[in-house]
This record gives C-alpha cells, structure tokens and sequence, in this order.
C-alpha cells in the first residue's frame, strides 16, 4: 500500500482500505496456520483452531485496513524527504494504534485474559470505523466513471 501510493498510484480511501483489508487477511490466514500447525495440532480441541482463525484472520484485516487508511490521509509525507527521525514518526503516525491495540491483544491472551482481550479487539474495530468515516466524509462518493454500468 504504502509502496503503492509512494510510486505515484492515484487511488481513493475505497481502494486503499481494500487492499489492507486484502492483506491482514491473508496475514491472518498465514498465522493462523502457523498457531494451528506449530502450537495447537493434536494438542488443543477444535474450539481453538475457530477462535485463531477468526480472531487472526479478522483482527489482522481490521489492523492493516486502519493502517491502510491512514497512509491514505497522510500520502503528503509519502513524497517528503526525511531523516531517520522524521520517517520514525511518521511510522508511528500511522501504525501506532492498530500497533498498540495489537500488542494489547496478544499480550491479553497469552496471560490466558481472554474476556479483556475482547476489549482491545472492540477497540480495533472501532478504530477502523473511525477511519472509514473520516474518509468518506473526506471523499463521499465514488468518481461516475469508477461505478459500474447498470443495464
């Protein structure tokens, strides 16, 4: 996404929340096979292997979708040179809270505190709805030509 918007590739927030969606998801997929098959195969009862798919595939879409989101507002810096300080923060800008919620998540539920690790998930969530309505009331409808043809 980001090398995307860096090349010059003129999309809207549609377009770029869609290709995070995209690519938590298969991140999520990955890791979720991973868990399953280096943790769990054999081990843990069917219930697991649902809630790591789910929550993996989910919460990894809903995190790089948000980040996606907030490249997209922010491409202006995209094209700035920069110092290694500079550049810092402006990682920090746009990862820093799907960055925490996710460490929040994890941590939660690796100390088996699986009720508030429903919290930080809640909050990805709504973080994410957050961007989705800034970005619409940014650019609210679709170009004509983007809409498909009804017949």
């Amino acid at each position: 996404m980001f090398f995307k918007l860096r090349d010059g590739d003129d999309f809207g927030w549609r377009a770029a929340c869609i290709w995070g969606l995209a690519s938590g998801a298969g991140f999520g997929i990955a890791e979720g096979i991973l868990y399953s098959s280096e943790h769990y195969n054999g081990i843990a009862t069917f219930g697991i292997y649902l809630v790591r798919f789910i929550s993996c595939v989910g919460l990894h879409a809903i995190w790089t979708g948000a980040v996606s989101l907030m490249i997209w507002h922010n491409q202006e810096m995209l094209g700035a040179d920069m110092d290694w300080g500079d550049w810092l923060l402006a990682v920090l800008r746009v990862q820093g809270v799907p960055m925490v919620l996710h460490g929040l998540y994890d941590t939660l539920l690796k100390r088996e505190m699986n009720a508030a690790a429903l919290l930080p998930a809640v909050a990805s969530f709504a973080w994410l709805a957050f961007l989705i309505s800034r970005s619409y009331a940014a650019d609210p409808a679709p170009e004509d030509d983007a809409l498909p043809a009804v017949a």
